[in-house]
């Protein structure tokens, strides 16, 4: 169960993002998100990550966790970003397309249908996704 949770967006808010899925509007995501909705702080998530996640509760367990973000950074951002975040303590959940994150690939050919995302912990590849978490196969 959350008993933190805090986002980074270059705009501070993610309803000012284009483009931006809206929170789930019912089962126990959506209850603990309207009970306790996450403040998202304005940032750069190369230069600001590390000291939001340092504000982590010492007892509790770090999970990075992000979804259709690194797409609309540079190579050379995600590279930097994929190593950044596998130095943190605890765990890192991606789901980005096919192809975002360097070395974060697989052999399973991806399903048919809409634009596949890849869903990974810790760098590993986990599942196809629906871009907006709609279906899921596992690998």
């Amino acid at each position: 169960m959350p008993v933190w949770a805090r986002g980074t967006d270059t705009g501070g808010s993610p309803s000012g993002r284009r483009g931006a899925s809206p929170r789930p509007t019912s089962g126990w995501p959506a209850d603990i998100a309207r009970a306790a909705p996450a403040p998202v702080h304005r940032g750069d998530l190369l230069a600001d990550l590390p000291a939001l996640a340092a504000t982590a509760p010492r007892d509790a367990t770090l999970v990075v966790f992000h979804s259709a973000v690194l797409a609309y950074v540079s190579a050379e951002v995600r590279a930097a970003f994929a190593e950044l975040v596998g130095g943190l303590p605890g765990h890192w959940i991606s789901n980005e397309a096919a192809g975002v994150l360097p070395g974060v690939i697989t052999d399973v050919p991806p399903p048919d249908g809409a634009a596949p995302f890849l869903l990974a912990l810790d760098g590993r590849p986990l599942a196809w996704t629906a871009p907006h978490g709609q279906a899921l196969r596992w690998l």
